[in-house]
């Protein structure tokens, strides 16, 4: 999302390779365009995974590598470097971290939250199938920035050491089962470490969600 005036153009490239029980999947998408402000954008973004699964084994689990690189913003450019998520204002490769990008996307566009920006991500996910129509997915994700903050007032200016790049270790659980053809359900535990990108006095965090679905 970009203010009215502005324009924004982006072009990705996504690429999936496939052999016997192991894949490679990519995409990489550039940015550019500018603000009604004058201010010109310049942003890169994208992921790359490798995986495999595990036919011959019980509960037939398959295992993901990657990373995933979203732009930040540099203070010293006139340019923005910013990725702009786009369509994607929803969880992506976890959720709670999702709210706390508020405070460092709020002057741009506003108390949105899923404006993902600014990432650097190594991500492993474990998915299995215990029993049918039962699937778990297990990952650990560790965080960085590409830039630092410099958010030295308002309400948020605590939140952040302004110094660091970590952002810090993410363990993921999710539990999704399907009870018959309209009636589905996941629950879901994040719990995040914070790194030095936040204040020395910041606490772990936990976040749980249990969401039981009726389709008509």
């Amino acid at each position: 999302m970009i203010p009215v005036g502005s324009h924004l153009n982006t072009f990705g490239l996504r690429a999936v390779f496939t052999l016997g029980d192991n894949f490679i999947k990519g995409e990489i998408a550039k940015q550019f365009g500018g603000y009604k402000n004058g201010i010109d954008i310049s942003a890169l973004g994208g992921y790359l995974y490798i995986g495999r699964t595990f036919k011959s084994c019980p509960w037939t689990p398959t295992l993901e590598i990657g990373g995933a690189y979203l732009s930040g913003d540099k203070p010293d450019t006139k340019k923005d470097e910013g990725f702009d998520s786009l369509f994607s204002w929803a969880p992506q490769w976890n959720e709670l971290m999702l709210y706390t990008y508020l405070p460092e996307t709020l002057r741009k566009v506003g108390p949105f939250p899923g404006f993902w920006t600014n990432q650097v991500a190594f991500i492993t996910k474990l998915k299995f199938e215990p029993i049918k129509d039962l699937n778990i997915t297990l990952s650990y994700q560790h965080l960085w920035v590409d830039e630092k903050t410099n958010i030295t007032t308002g309400p948020f200016r605590t939140m952040f050491s302004n110094k660091g790049r970590d952002r810090g270790d993410l363990w993921m659980f999710v539990a999704k089962y399907k009870f018959n053809e309209k009636i589905d359900g996941f629950f879901q535990l994040e719990h995040l470490i914070p790194g030095d990108f936040y204040s020395d006095k910041a606490r772990n965090a936990t976040f749980m969600r249990i969401q039981l679905q009726y389709k008509i």
